[in-house]
């Protein structure tokens, strides 16, 4: 029987390993931590939506009370217009 012919192996750079930092391991916060920040959190989104609401409802009144003072200043030219001396009658 014939032999076998040895495999000749490369040789070469051996492959590096990568390696990872070491990292603390995280504090598990409990069901009742989760439940607090999500309370605070639906609190803070109430807030915040009730000051937007506080906001638009000053500004479309203020709109309305520049329209009203607009449209009392042309009735009143008109008002002129219609009566150049001031008397009523």
């Amino acid at each position: 029987m014939p032999k076998k012919a040895k495999s000749k192996k490369k040789k070469g750079k051996k492959k590096v390993k990568q390696t990872y930092a070491y990292v603390k391991p995280r504090r598990i916060a409990t069901a009742e931590q989760l439940n607090l920040v999500h309370n605070q959190a639906l609190k803070n989104q109430a807030r915040d939506n009730a000051e937007l609401q506080r906001s638009l409802v000053k500004e479309k009144e203020q709109q309305k009370n520049e329209k009203l003072e607009l449209e009392k200043q042309v009735l009143e030219r008109r008002l002129e217009q219609l009566n150049p001396f001031g008397f009523l009658g």
